[in-house]
Order: structure tokens, then C-alpha cells, then sequence
């Protein structure tokens, strides 16, 4: 079995029809299904990524785009409230950075980066229970 954090896989193939189970561990346990040559008679297990590998890719991803350092600086706060514990700080942070990527959607930035940007940083709430 295998182990993988965020979007990352760990050997197995895209598919359907698998079955996911969240185990009390935190961990997601996903087998069987269908893959490109057929059934899969595998099961990888999975670790879902915290919120402290979350931050850094949204930090990164901001740099150099949107309005001025806006998007950056904002995501730099919300590692910064991540990496301190303080949930509410990053929960407010990631609410006012989703407000700035819509505003400079198709303006300052692209739909494609503006999709990106919202989905990692939803990822990162949903991650904080925000």
C-alpha cells in the first residue's frame, strides 16, 4: 500500500467504482474499482495532507500574481496563523483571500489561476474545519 498527501498519488491509477473509507486514524483507505486496463484488485492507503503542508503550496502559488503582493501577503498571513495554531485568524485569512481572488478574477488574474488559488484554499479550510 501506499501513501499520499493532498492532490499527490502514490502508483494508483485514476479510476471509478472504488470504494473510500475514512479509517479512525485520519487516514483514507481506497480500494478496488476501475481502472484503464479493468478491474483493480488493489488498495492503497492514504494520508490526507494537514494544514501545515496545505500553506506553503498557497504561499507559493500567490507570489508574483494578482494585485501587486495582495494575494501573497495574504497567504503568507495565513501560514503564519496555520503554523501558530490559530485556527479563527487563519479561517478569517482564507475568507478574505477567496474575496481578493474573485474580485481579480479576469482582471489581474485568470479563471484558470483563479480556480486553482479558490481550490487550494478551500482545501486548506476544509482541512481547518473552517
Amino acid at each position: 500500500m501506499g501513501q499520499a498527501g493532498g492532490a499527490q498519488r502514490a502508483g494508483r491509477a485514476p479510476g471509478t467504482g472504488h470504494t473510500a473509507t475514512l479509517l479512525d486514524s485520519g487516514q483514507v483507505l481506497v480500494a478496488g474499482g476501475l481502472g484503464p486496463s479493468g478491474m483493480l484488485a488493489s488498495a492503497e492507503l492514504f494520508t490526507p495532507a494537514t494544514a501545515a503542508e496545505l500553506a506553503p503550496p498557497l504561499v507559493a502559488d500567490s507570489m508574483g500574481i494578482g494585485p501587486g503582493k495582495a494575494l501573497a501577503n495574504k497567504a503568507t498571513a495565513i501560514q503564519t496563523a496555520v503554523n501558530a495554531g490559530q485556527t479563527a485568524r487563519a479561517c478569517a485569512g482564507i475568507s478574505a483571500y477567496l474575496a481578493l481572488v474573485k474580485a481579480h478574477t479576469g482582471k489581474k488574474l485568470t479563471t484558470e489561476q483563479a480556480i486553482q488559488l479558490t481550490n487550494e484554499a478551500t482545501d486548506l479550510a476544509g482541512e481547518l474545519g473552517c
